[in-house]
């Protein structure tokens, strides 16, 4: 509440006379060049490691990619919304069909979504780089579900690593991914849980197709499985 302690700060809040409030573009352009953006992720290269892409960035889907084209062309939605889309091999065949004005591809990995923004021509793709299930800011506020709710959400090869290995609920993977969807869901159920070509940890007894649906059934209407 002092005038004259309130005028000192501001002086020197204001000023450049202290070393750390000189503005040297020079400097920042140097320390910014010196930052290293160059790290691996785990899932950067999924979509390439499976040849989903080759080297010139052609897209060639695989048949259950295919499949939910094919869905999507005959479903009367305009806007689509998928989660954990790594390179958006998918969202860019998509954002293609005659039907769709609008598609969101979101993933946590920055690695995988640098990839899709930099591929991207004039596809009518948004992209977006968050956890959709892990983040505590979904939990205390809409705003993201609001912004990027869909007419159909799609979420493919993710439930079984929410479910086998981070342990989160069948009732929440379903509540929270419902948030997204003004109507459609598809959804990927993997028989083999955490399978990676050659190797698969133990799968729980009850990890079957039939307690997968029963429990989306809580949630949707399935109309095609």
């Amino acid at each position: 509440n002092n005038y004259i302690i309130r005028r000192i700060i501001k002086f020197f809040l204001w000023s450049n006379i202290l070393p750390f409030r000189k503005n040297s573009m020079d400097y920042l352009r140097t320390k910014i060049k010196r930052i290293s953006l160059l790290h691996k992720s785990r899932w950067e290269n999924y979509h390439s490691d499976a040849n989903y892409l080759d080297k010139n960035g052609n897209v060639k889907l695989p048949s259950r990619m295919e499949w939910v084209v094919e869905q999507v062309s005959s479903l009367p939605v305009k806007t689509v919304t998928e989660l954990a889309g790594n390179e958006g091999v998918l969202s860019r065949c998509i954002s293609k069909l005659p039907n769709i004005e609008e598609v969101i591809c979101t993933d946590y990995d920055e690695n995988a979504i640098d990839s899709l923004l930099f591929s991207l021509k004039d596809e009518k793709i948004y992209v977006g780089c968050f956890d959709f299930i892990g983040e505590i800011y979904e939990q205390i506020c809409p705003d993201r579900f609001n912004r990027l709710q869909s007419d159909l959400v799609i979420a493919l090869a993710v439930t079984h690593h929410l479910i086998l290995t981070q342990g989160y609920s069948i009732d929440y993977i379903f509540s929270t991914i419902s948030s997204f969807t003004k109507k459609y869901i598809i959804i990927e159920f993997m028989p083999l849980g955490l399978w990676d070509g050659n190797y698969s940890p133990e799968i729980p007894h009850w990890y079957t197709e039939e307690w997968f649906t029963r429990n989306m059934e809580k949630f949707y209407k399935i109309i095609k499985r």
